[in-house]
């Protein structure tokens, strides 16, 4: 049977996965920044003896980060935004106990782990899933930094950048759920291409098996004419005008039921056919 791949559904899925993708590879980048960010306003701030002990949490969500990106799904999502939760509020924690100035002028470094969590982009291929996990990853980034300063005592202060992340990649995300829905108001039916190229296969070979069914018969009443040394009788005259009947009727083809498939008749036998009964005698 010959089977159509919508195109559309195809590259909506398509572009979708390669958004997340994109997005994925920016966290990772996003978190290997962190790493040199933080080193950096160690050494510049005289703070260097504490600084594996900041780096562990970023360690930690990097590798949850680079298992997202190469093996991306629901548990795979699931343990990096639990897991990356707990990190950005452990390098929260860890941070302002080391250097008490990191949020100082203001909490860049500090929510550059929450910044990165709302990049987890979309688990299957469609706008819907990357909409819902963008808005649960902004919520876990902001809600762990927001965490981390509450154990620090510190007074919450985010800033913008995690909730601007997760703010464009739902826009991006809702474009994409529009831009298909138009597509599908505008994009002819393919499904009832599909179904139209069903019911002409399923004519043809109907209509081949009327034709073997017509050619034995002719051949049967060839035969049964062949065989009379004498003229032709009523009984074999009315079986080959019967006959000649069904070979001229249109070939029916059965209308496709409410919740089925196209098919042929049951109600159409060509048993009756007076050849066919000559031959099952």
């Amino acid at each position: 049977m010959a089977s159509i791949t919508l195109p559309r559904d195809v590259a909506s899925s398509t572009i979708v996965a390669g958004i997340a993708t994109a997005s994925r590879a920016v966290l990772v980048a996003g978190q290997l920044a962190a790493v040199v960010l933080t080193v950096d306003v160690a050494i510049d701030r005289g703070a260097t003896a504490g600084l594996p002990l900041v780096l562990a949490p970023i360690a930690a969500a990097l590798l949850l980060s680079v298992l997202l990106l190469v093996r991306p799904g629901l548990l795979t999502a699931a343990v990096f935004l639990a897991g990356a939760g707990a990190a950005s509020t452990a390098f929260v924690v860890l941070g302002i106990h080391v250097l008490p100035s990191l949020d100082d002028p203001s909490p860049y470094i500090l929510n550059r782990l929450g910044t990165g969590i709302a990049l987890v982009g979309a688990v299957r291929g469609s706008a819907r899933s990357g909409i819902l996990w963008t808005v649960a990853g902004t919520l876990v980034g902001n809600g762990s930094v927001a965490l981390g300063q509450l154990i620090v005592d510190r007074p919450i202060e985010i800033g913008l950048g995690p909730l601007l992340t997760g703010l464009v990649l739902v826009l991006v995300y809702v474009v994409l759920a529009v831009a298909r829905v138009q597509a599908k108001r505008r994009i002819p039916d393919l499904d009832a291409l599909q179904r139209d190229l069903e019911t002409a296969e399923r004519r043809g070979a109907l209509e081949a098996r009327s034709a073997a069914l017509i050619h034995d018969t002719v051949l049967a009443d060839l035969a049964a004419v062949a065989a009379r040394s004498g003229p032709i009788d009523d009984r074999l005259r009315r079986s080959l005008r019967a006959d000649l009947a069904l070979a001229v009727r249109p070939t029916p083809v059965a209308e496709e039921p409410a919740g089925g498939s196209r098919g042929i008749d049951s109600s159409t036998s060509w048993s009756s056919s007076p050849a066919a009964t000559r031959g099952a005698g």
